[in-house]
């Protein structure tokens, strides 16, 4: 809107559009909407030529059960030694800090459960949700405490022992033990024992797992959420120079405790969904590994 009448008079008096147009782009007005603009932060865009990459997704049990007793020893140890800094890798939920930077780690689940809302808001979905949710690899309960409070009955599961522990501990002083339980899920078949559940969520957990122990974890998820259900998760889905062959990552495991990031192919995970029944309803690209060498990707679905 013009400062006045007086200034709208003035401008009616421009003898053509050319010289109105050059007039408004002269202005001090204009010049300070073009710098503001041009100091915005855009984020990049992958390359859509990236090469493929080989990745071995489905091997035989006896190499299935291999690679998850290795998932299993590596993050009984990170639970047993930093079971903090292992969830969000960063200095200040180090043991030797954590005290004093405890209440910033719990309360970071809060993006988490905004960022759900949003995608099921998106969706047309409506949160809190009646039924139960299954939450896969809840590492020490960050998330776990608020999912309480956004669906009536919640199954906290991880492979670790021993985050499942400080997970049960935390709750329970949250007085939120009543609408969660908790499960040990640390062999090939335990997963697929979890079942009839409305709502499926693990978000920064499958990416530490071989890319076959990610398919069958998936597959089983949505075998066993019920019909009419969803499924939120999150899952790295390229990056450039990965591969995986079973036998070589078997022949040269590293250190005990080593924080692994793996990669399961999009169209992997999009057969996943489409063999249990599932419909897509928005995939996104998300920041939840920080390679800017790669892509990762949230997925919010329903079945049937």
């Amino acid at each position: 809107m013009p400062e006045s009448e007086a200034a709208l008079e003035g401008w009616l008096h421009v003898p053509d559009i050319d010289t109105l147009s050059q007039t408004f782009c002269n202005s001090d007005e204009y010049k300070t909407l073009q710098n503001s603009a041009a100091n915005l932060v855009r984020p990049p865009i992958n390359p859509l030529d990236w090469p493929a990459c080989f990745i071995e997704s489905h091997v035989d049990a006896v190499t299935l059960e291999s690679l998850i007793n290795h998932v299993e020893e590596s993050w009984t140890f990170l639970g047993e030694t930093e079971p903090f800094y292992s969830v969000l890798t960063t200095p200040s939920f180090l043991k030797s800090s954590f005290d004093q930077n405890r209440t910033s780690f719990y309360e970071s689940a809060q993006r988490d459960i905004d960022r759900l809302s949003a995608f099921a808001a998106r969706a047309g979905v409506a949160l809190p949700l009646n039924g139960m949710a299954f939450e896969f690899g809840c590492g020490v309960g960050r998330v776990t405490r608020l999912l309480g409070k956004v669906f009536a009955r919640v199954i906290a599961a991880d492979i670790s022992a021993s985050h499942l522990l400080l997970a049960e501990q935390m709750v329970t002083s949250n007085n939120a033990s009543e609408h969660v339980s908790f499960r040990l899920l640390n062999k090939p078949a335990a997963i697929f024992e979890v079942r009839d559940y409305d709502f499926f969520f693990s978000v920064m957990v499958l990416q530490h797992n071989p890319p076959p122990v990610m398919a069958q974890i998936l597959d089983a998820a949505l075998q066993g959420l019920n019909m009419g259900g969803f499924a939120y998760f999150q899952v790295p889905t390229y990056r450039l120079g990965y591969a995986f062959r079973s036998k070589d990552y078997l022949d040269n495991l590293g250190p005990k405790g080593n924080m692994e990031m793996h990669v399961l192919p999009q169209k992997e995970v999009l057969s996943i969904i489409d063999r249990n029944r599932c419909k897509l309803l928005e995939v996104r690209e998300d920041d939840y590994t920080g390679h800017e060498d790669g892509i990762s990707n949230t997925f919010f679905l329903r079945k049937g």
